[in-house]
């Protein structure tokens, strides 16, 4: 049975326009509600970045500090099964960043990921899970390193590569003059890590096939198919493959096969969702894939996700907002933070639920009382 890992409080100074605020939490669902810019969003990033380390809105940390302010800093207090745990984060422009963990700090914040796993559903997700192929990646990522500190490690490894590769190809170009040495060695070691990185990534694929059909099926009434089908350069002799593209990438300055370009399609009727999938078909097929992303983190780490939902009704209807919820419900999560601009909405699926239910309201980046 998986252990919950609840956030108790959070303390926030300068964080993007929160720049003295204090959540209580607890366990059981919180509703976050309030007019567009008053913080929700910040908020939810906020708890994403205490997991990932990082902003999912792919801001930077300089990025992350209040307009004005000198510096922004966080601290969060854990609940276990049986401890208590305190992480702070303090970051300081240009370069300053600080993480530690009860007391004690990290080498390197990469050394956090995983202690706090956390599944989030933006509003962009519905649109890019279905038809941008680097967004079904970064999904898989967002698992895996989650779940897999060697796989983490591996990746890292690999875009170190990729960067002086390109580089490398780059300089090339520019004189003229193809290093062939220089580029096998390189392609040995993209070799070594994408095997690895695609045989994670593949079993994954795996485990998460079943799951999104079982979900998919559950909210459609069994009324639509769907299924997973996982390419990529690495499943073969990625090394032969790399040679084939030299010329090319040569000639464009970039790598054009590797683990990098790995496809991910979503299917029904054994053909790409969206080109055939109808909004609300897609939008189910998105839930889908979040719930088995809850169901195989929390599967593979013992521990329940944090779930992050923000701005929900933004695409997702009300039915299926309702249904993720009671679905969350029943695979127990231990914390899910939902946010919109109407209270009265998430209300409705407050009352419906069972576990524990709380109402927050944000203005101008404070509570309202």
């Amino acid at each position: 049975m998986a252990s919950i890992l609840i956030l108790q409080q959070l303390t926030i100074a300068n964080f993007k326009n929160l720049r003295a605020l204090t959540l209580e939490a607890g366990e059981g669902f919180h509703f976050i509600s309030g007019d567009n810019g008053a913080g929700k969003t910040n908020l939810l990033d906020c708890i994403y970045y205490l997991g990932l380390t990082k902003s999912f809105a792919q801001h930077s940390d300089k990025e992350l500090v209040a307009e004005g302010a000198g510096f922004f800093r966080l601290e969060a207090d854990f609940r276990g099964e049986d401890a208590r745990y305190q992480l702070v984060v303090k970051f300081q422009p240009p370069q300053t960043r600080s993480w530690s963990w009860n007391g004690r700090k990290y080498a390197r914040p990469l050394e956090h990921i995983g202690k706090i796993p956390v599944v989030l559903l933006a509003p962009e997700d519905v649109y890019q899970l279905i038809h941008a192929a680097e967004a079904r990646r970064k999904y898989l990522n967002q698992i895996l390193v989650q779940t897999d500190r060697k796989y983490l490690e591996n990746l890292l490894a690999y875009n170190k590569l990729l960067k002086h590769r390109n580089a490398a190809l780059r300089q090339m170009h520019l004189s003229g003059r193809a290093d062939h040495p220089v580029l096998d060695a390189l392609d040995h070691g993209l070799c070594q890590q994408a095997s690895r990185l695609y045989e994670k990534r593949r079993d994954l694929c795996r485990i998460l096939e079943p799951l999104v059909c079982r979900y998919i099926d559950t909210i459609s009434l069994s009324s639509q198919s769907a299924g997973l089908r996982y390419g990529s350069d690495a499943e073969t002799d990625f090394s032969t493959r790399l040679m084939e593209t030299r010329s090319r990438d040569l000639a464009t300055m970039r790598t054009n096969a590797g683990i990098h370009k790995d496809r991910l399609d979503c299917l029904m009727d054994e053909r790409p969702i969206g080109q055939r999938g109808s909004q609300g078909q897609c939008k189910t097929f998105v839930a889908a894939l979040k719930l088995a992303q809850y169901s195989f983190m929390k599967s593979a780490t013992g521990s329940s996700p944090i779930v992050l939902l923000d701005d929900i009704f933004a695409k997702l209807d009300a039915n299926r907002v309702l249904q993720f919820a009671h679905l969350l419900e029943s695979e127990g999560v231990g914390q899910c933070f939902i946010s919109d601009t109407h209270r009265e909405r998430i209300q409705r699926v407050g009352e419906s639920l069972k576990l524990p239910v709380r109402y927050h309201a944000l203005d101008r980046g404070a509570w309202v009382v």
